[in-house]
């Protein structure tokens, strides 16, 4: 499996494509549904898409809407951010264990 953010022709025999580090908000959730739906047409049974790494921390909605649901019904899921927990606290890392308790119950 070879994991890319750009792929030409071919590049398909290897099954996994990842939308890159791309902003964290609901105009940009929305691009990012369509690009996995055309990358499963192009021939990609596997894409991924993430929010928060530009950007830090995501809000609670967005993290329960994007990172937890929208992401259940991708094959892959790779929470990633580039916030930590030495300058933002819990808030930092993507994993649901660290978020709050609502988003954890939801999640």
């Amino acid at each position: 499996m070879t994991f890319t953010r750009g792929a030409t022709a071919g590049q398909q025999r290897y099954g996994h494509l990842w939308t890159g580090d791309i902003g964290s908000d609901y105009s940009e959730m929305q691009q990012q549904i369509r690009g996995m739906q055309n990358s499963g047409l192009g021939g990609f049974p596997y894409s991924t898409s993430t929010p928060r790494f530009q950007g830090g921390v995501i809000s609670e909605p967005m993290y329960r809407n994007w990172t937890a649901a929208g992401s259940s019904v991708s094959p892959i899921w790779r929470p990633h951010s580039g916030g930590d927990t030495a300058s933002l606290g819990t808030a930092g890392p993507p994993l649901p264990i660290d978020q709050s308790a609502t988003s954890q119950a939801t999640s």
